[in-house]
């Protein structure tokens, strides 16, 4: 006779609607035994079930089991272990290479502070540099001053003296030693002889030298001729010399000047100009500066003169110069040592004094 659903068990229920018991699936599973099994209920511990929900609707019950490792499960774990390491490592990255930059921020700071002091130390080597340029003009100065303050303190002294305290007894003698020194050590000779008395040996130069492209013979014996290239010549007159000449000449005939008289000069100055002179056709004057001169000879000179010129940066004496003042000439005194830039001076004068 069959039963009705409400006078079956749990068990049965289950075992007729193919739902295998949990006690034989967990044996199964994890090779157990035997679980604790579910105590058997009576018909009066049966629960009274719903009478619409009877075998019409019936319901599956899902029963849980237990969660088993299998390898998926490990590998996955093993993977995020793996991505904890990485984490890590690129963590600690991190960290070095911020520190690896604060490093090379202090580095660059420290550089540019290195360079600052480089350049203040190079300002500072420049005003050292300066400074010492600046000591080194002002010794040589206070040298050049001991040396003058010597020279003015101490006793002229011929070169004939100390020749003779070699030993040397005449001329001769001696002119064999300067020669002989000259020839040996000319620079030497030249650079430590030291004169006392410089203007003395300018005067003799210049009353007793001629600078000479070719041997002259009208020159005085009186002279020594120095050998030198055709432009540098003082009697046939270099290329400055002559233009400065010719520029005189057209000033004297816009001027209307016939006669001019020149005071002073060397005897190779005066010949050089009287050669120049000859040469235009212009009537020059040349008075030594050196031999006395009255004032009647003066007073002649400016009658017959358009105008007088005083030398006065040549050999030139005062007594001579001095005879020569206002009258019936204009008196122009050059300030100029060399014959161009006296030319130069009087051609500029003639230019702009009124005509006469």
């Amino acid at each position: 006779m069959r039963r009705n659903d409400d006078e079956l068990s749990f068990e049965e229920i289950m075992s007729r609607e193919g739902v295998e018991p949990l006690s034989t699936r967990a044996a199964t599973l994890s090779g157990v035994s035997s679980l604790p099994r579910a105590a058997k209920s009576g018909p009066q511990s049966r629960p009274q079930s719903d009478p619409k929900s009877r075998p019409n609707n019936r319901q599956t019950t899902v029963i849980s089991s237990p969660s088993i490792s299998s390898p998926d499960d490990a590998e996955s774990e093993r993977a995020r272990a793996r991505d904890t390491q990485r984490v890590r490592e690129v963590t600690a990255l991190k960290a070095r290479a911020e520190a690896a930059e604060a490093a090379l921020t202090e580095a660059k700071q420290s550089l540019a502070q290195a360079r600052e002091q480089v350049r203040d130390l190079a300002g500072e080597r420049h005003k050292l540099d300066e400074r010492c340029r600046q000591l080194d003009e002002r010794c040589r100065q206070l040298s050049e001053s001991v040396r003058g303050y010597q020279r003015d303190q101490a006793t002229p002294v011929s070169m004939r003296s100390v020749l003779a305290e070699r030993g040397l007894r005449d001329e001769h003698e001696m002119l064999t030693a300067v020669r002989g020194l000259l020839d040996l050590c000319p620079g030497k000779l030249l650079d430590d002889l030291e004169l006392t008395a410089p203007d003395a040996l300018r005067r003799l130069l210049e009353q007793r030298t001629v600078l000479v492209n070719q041997p002259d013979s009208d020159l005085d014996d009186t002279c020594v001729s120095i050998p030198v290239t055709p432009e540098r010549c003082e009697l046939t007159g270099g290329s400055d010399i002559r233009a400065a000449f010719n520029d005189l000449a057209r000033a004297c005939q816009s001027a209307a000047v016939r006669v001019i008289t020149i005071v002073g000069g060397s005897p190779a100055y005066r010949q050089q100009l009287k050669i120049l002179a000859e040469a235009h056709g212009l009537p020059l004057n040349l008075v030594s500066g050196t031999q006395r001169r009255t004032r009647k000879r003066a007073e002649a000179d400016m009658r017959k003169s358009d105008v007088v010129v005083i030398w006065g940066a040549t050999e030139l004496d005062h007594s001579v110069s001095g005879v020569y003042t206002s009258g019936a000439a204009p008196i122009l005194r050059s300030p100029h040592r060399g014959i161009s830039r006296m030319l130069a001076h009087l051609t500029q004068w003639l230019q702009t004094c009124p005509k006469r």
